[in-house]
């Protein structure tokens, strides 16, 4: 079962132009032939996963949260 979903909808996009190593190209090539999409999707679907998954990334932005909630509360 691929861990990547397939894609659903259109949603605004913004650009983003990266360096991978040429290993992890081919890999990502032959990933989206294999979800049949193209690298834009299958890049977008695993940052979000990694984004949802890293629990120290998950926590880290929970405090940021609470901090910038913290200010705005007190600033006004």
């Amino acid at each position: 079962m691929p861990l990547i979903n397939k894609m659903e909808k259109r949603t605004p996009k913004g650009t983003l132009s990266v360096r991978v190593e040429e290993t992890v190209k081919e890999q990502l090539d032959l990933y989206c032939n294999f979800m049949q999409c193209g690298r834009q999707h299958v890049v977008d679907q695993a940052l979000r996963l990694l984004f949802e998954r890293d629990a120290d990334f998950q926590a880290w932005l929970a405090r940021r949260s609470e901090s910038e909630h913290g200010q705005a509360v007190g600033a006004g």
